[in-house]
């Protein structure tokens, strides 16, 4: 994970287990590491349930203090073929 500190990549995170070790390596390295959240929103692959996603961004602000969360992300279930879906995911 040092080459993602050194290069400034913003990776996705979505578990615990990444946050700690991206904030060991950019503890070595006296860094920073920007992060985007992935948020499960219809797919079931990857993610966090949308309902635990501010208590999962409070414990990163909490516990790691160089991880910095730049943003949340999400990618939609096939938004073409199920409107009605696509907005229930959006809201």
């Amino acid at each position: 994970m040092s080459w993602i500190i050194r290069h400034t990549i913003t990776p996705m995170v979505d578990n615990e287990e990444i946050i700690k070790a991206l904030d060991k390596c950019a503890a070595e390295d006296n860094k920073i590491v920007n992060v985007y959240v992935k948020m499960n929103t219809g797919l079931n692959r990857y993610g966090i349930d949308p309902e635990e996603a501010l208590d999962f961004i409070h414990k990163i602000y909490g516990s790691y203090s160089h991880v910095v969360v730049e943003g949340v992300y999400t990618h939609f279930q096939n938004p073409e073929s199920d409107e009605e879906f696509t907005h229930k995911q959006i809201n």
